[in-house]
């Protein structure tokens, strides 16, 4: 049995095993294509020989998921509430490449 102190290494290597030995079998699978994918493929399976598993889930948590507001429907606000949108106010005379292009 591991010791609970030692549950995160051995996580982390047999997930890199598991990991380089998927990617010699793609290297196998891809022997007949370009050196760089190769390259590639080993350079991933030692990126994740470095850097465990666990340590990206522990970062990744740190963050929140974000909802996106929900969308009133159409005619819910009177014109006189709105703001006006980004797309109808004027272009600024300093940008011309922001300006659509003449017809013609």
């Amino acid at each position: 049995m591991i010791p609970t102190y030692l549950s995160p290494l051995a996580n982390h290597l047999w997930q890199s095993t598991l990991f380089a030995a998927v990617a010699g079998l793609l290297t196998l699978a891809f022997r007949k294509h370009r050196a760089g994918v190769r390259y590639s493929l080993w350079f991933a399976a030692s990126v994740k020989r470095l850097i465990p598993f666990s340590l990206l889930v522990a970062h990744g948590s740190q963050f929140e998921w974000r909802t996106a507001p929900a969308i009133s429907p159409r005619g819910s606000h009177s014109p006189s509430n709105r703001s006006p949108s980004p797309s109808r106010r004027p272009l600024p005379e300093r940008c011309p490449c922001l300006r659509p292009h003449p017809a013609g």
